[in-house]
């Protein structure tokens, strides 16, 4: 009777082992598995508004904002999923505050795609687009009574200014003025659910003085500044695709300035129907 518990333990334990083996492989080891630690690491960093871990797997375009917006919010997770060679996890925060979703994209080792918003689909290709409708020749053109909206009558003019972002100092990404500047983007997306079947998208631009030096670190602020804006409006429901980042405004080298210009970023109107 021993003899045969022995041959019999001999035979069950190693395909136990083998078992435990390949659930331990396949629980933590696969491109799956791998990304979908990835992607909860990093989006549990941000929430704790811990910078080195969430910037450990990668900072692709859109971080700085994705870590502000999503510090110090309760989340869960919502579906999980695998594009091509890229893994995304969406996750939906549990407050009544905007964005109400976010969304992290793994693709190796590293996170290569970070996206917030009230309304994200599974994938971005899955993300709700709005497009300018062409019922009549005239209809996805702005009118007069649209830019009145924006207390502007450039109806002929192809860019024309939708509104002007202040920031506190020249390295901040901080609005001076925290209220007004929600008030701002409140404005720019209220103009925008006025006219979504219109032929139209914004720009963000910053100003940049031409002097040489600090000027790779100076753009790189105006690029987190005009990055933050993007996606403040994209929580606000503008769609991703009708909004872009333009190269800075870039001041003659013989013109003086303070430095103080550096603190703006535009928000403009680029007309479309106008060639």
């Amino acid at each position: 009777m021993k003899k045969t518990l022995i041959v019999i333990l001999s035979i069950i334990l190693p395909l136990a082992l083998i078992g435990i083996g390949a659930g331990v492989y396949f629980g933590f080891f696969t491109a799956t598995a791998q990304a979908k630690r990835i992607a909860s690491t990093t989006m549990q960093a941000a929430a704790s508004a811990q910078k080195e871990a969430f910037t450990a797997h990668g900072t692709p375009n859109g971080s700085d904002s994705f870590f502000t917006l999503a510090s110090q919010r309760n989340y869960r997770e919502e579906a999980f999923t695998q594009d091509g060679d890229t893994f995304y996890a969406l996750y939906a925060f549990t407050d009544t505050g905007t964005p109400k979703k976010a969304r992290i994209g793994v693709q190796g080792n590293s996170v290569t795609n970070l996206a917030t918003g009230d309304k994200l689909g599974t994938i971005p290709k899955d993300d709700p687009k709005q497009t300018a409708q062409t019922e009549n020749p005239n209809s996805h053109c702005l009118t007069k009574n649209d830019l009145a909206y924006l207390d502007s009558t450039s109806l002929y003019a192809k860019t024309f200014r939708g509104a002007t972002m202040i920031f506190n100092d020249d390295t901040s990404t901080i609005y001076s003025g925290e209220e007004s500047g929600k008030k701002l983007l409140d404005r720019m997306a209220n103009f925008y659910q006025k006219t979504d079947s219109k032929d139209y998208s914004f720009m963000i631009r910053g100003y940049l003085a031409a002097k040489k030096d600090t000027l790779e670190e100076r753009k790189q602020i105006i690029q987190n500044r005009a990055t933050k804006i993007q996606q403040e409006l994209i929580t606000r429901e503008v769609p991703q695709d009708r909004i872009s980042i333009g190269e800075p405004v870039a001041y003659p080298v013989d013109r003086p300035t303070d430095g103080q210009d550096e603190r703006y970023v535009i928000i403009d109107v680029v007309n479309n129907c106008i060639k």
